[in-house]
């Protein structure tokens, strides 16, 4: 969930390229999200004005800087204005706002209602908790990943899955780089530059691909990216063999029109020195069998200036053991089957966002004996209550003018 600062910081960035003090620049904008999901991950980690880091466990946010311009340190926030819609930027906009209530991802509007109920923070009856409860039957080759709200109990679990499988592991351990874009003529700075680098690599911790990867034949992995129109980011399958990477083609599935090309296919080569040739077969729940290959996953970090940017880049093959995956790894998966561990959701929006995932109820199931709706937030539920929401009339939005969320 992108959070206000992010908004604060893009919208300057505009204004900086465009030399325009207009919001955004005077571009149009146009958001799209909803609120009722996960909060964002550490807000306000960085001072908008120094960039300093902010310390995570003062009453306020507060800049660790000494040398920061802001009075005492103050960032001018609070904890509780995280959200995207309380940023300055989002008021300036003057946005027009319009519901999309067309539902794609599930097609049962018994299963929308239900949702649309966990959403609202409004409780289930006695017979919609039975049948999300309720054990179902899957398909022969199909499993359903188990979404726990905390991230230890996901590991612990998914390790003691693997530790049960009698077959030899193989591990890939993940190559991160990160270059300056732009060097110094006189390599003055080039030890400023290296820490730099560090830093950034070390963000990578955080990173999706995971920094060794371990499997076995017959592990239940999920895809954490898109590889074709069928086969993309929570795609469910089984691991049933290991097969040469050669047959992959690796260094051709790195998009040519793409940014950084040469240093990704650095990354890629350093990535296949490292780790032995094989990859993982992979039996999806449709019943295709694919290799998958190894993706080096590239960003831009830095300032708004040529000079103060650099690429971090990690590469590794972009599986993960999905006998269990966090609620907060999920959001934005589609998952066709799914068990949910309702005991121990402490945040609001989990138990949404986690049921969510599933395409179909009958793939569904609510497990850990947690009744319990945790409220939602009182912010997300007066910017929904208090926000003039705009009718779309056929595909067009009624009026001229303004910007749209």
């Amino acid at each position: 969930m992108v959070e206000n600062q992010f908004l604060e910081r893009l919208n300057l960035l505009f204004q900086c390229v465009l030399k325009n003090t207009l919001p955004f620049g005077g571009k149009q904008v146009i958001f799209l999200g909803d609120f009722h999901q996960l909060p964002p991950v550490k807000p306000f980690a960085r001072c908008l004005q120094c960039g300093a880091d902010i310390h995570p466990k003062s009453k306020e946010p507060n800049c660790i800087s000494k040398g920061c311009k802001l009075p005492e340190g103050a960032v001018g926030v609070t904890w509780s204005s995280k959200w995207a819609f309380k940023a300055n930027v989002w008021k300036d906009l003057k946005l027009r706002h319009v519901k999309l209530e067309q539902i794609h991802r599930q097609k049962d509007s018994h299963f929308q209602d239900v949702l649309n109920k966990i959403r609202s923070g409004t409780e289930l009856t006695e017979e919609e908790w039975h049948h999300l409860e309720c054990p179902k039957n899957l398909p022969r080759n199909a499993f359903a990943i188990r979404l726990m709200s905390r991230l230890f109990e996901v590991k612990k679990f998914n390790e003691q899955q693997l530790a049960n499988l009698r077959c030899s592991p193989k591990t890939w351990r993940a190559k991160d780089d990160c270059i300056k874009l732009v060097k110094d003529k006189d390599g003055f700075h080039d030890v400023a530059a290296s820490y730099k680098c560090k830093e950034y690599k070390d963000t990578l911790r955080d990173h999706r691909f995971l920094e060794d990867l371990t499997l076995k034949v017959g592990a239940r992995v999920v895809l954490l990216y898109n590889l074709t129109p069928n086969l993309v980011n929570g795609s469910q399958g089984v691991i049933i063999g290991f097969q040469p990477a050669e047959k992959t083609d690796e260094l051709e599935r790195i998009d040519p029109s793409g940014n950084h090309l040469s240093f990704r296919k650095d990354c890629m080569f350093a990535y296949k020195q490292m780790n032995e040739e094989m990859r993982p077969l992979v039996r999806f729940a449709d019943g295709t069998t694919h290799l998958i290959p190894a993706i080096a996953s590239a960003s831009l970090r830095g300032g708004a200036q040529l000079h103060e940017q650099y690429i971090v880049c990690r590469t590794q093959i972009p599986l993960t053991l999905a006998w269990a995956l966090s609620i907060h790894k999920s959001q934005g998966m589609t998952l066709e089957y799914v068990e949910v561990l309702s005991r121990d959701i402490f945040e609001p929006g989990q138990l949404y966002v986690a049921l969510s995932r599933a395409t179909d109820a009958d793939g569904l199931r609510v497990t850990g004996f947690q009744r319990t709706l945790l409220p939602m937030d009182k912010d997300v539920l007066e910017f929904y209550t208090n926000t003039k929401w705009e009718k779309l009339q056929g595909k067009k939005l009624k009026g001229k003018g303004g910007k749209t969320s």
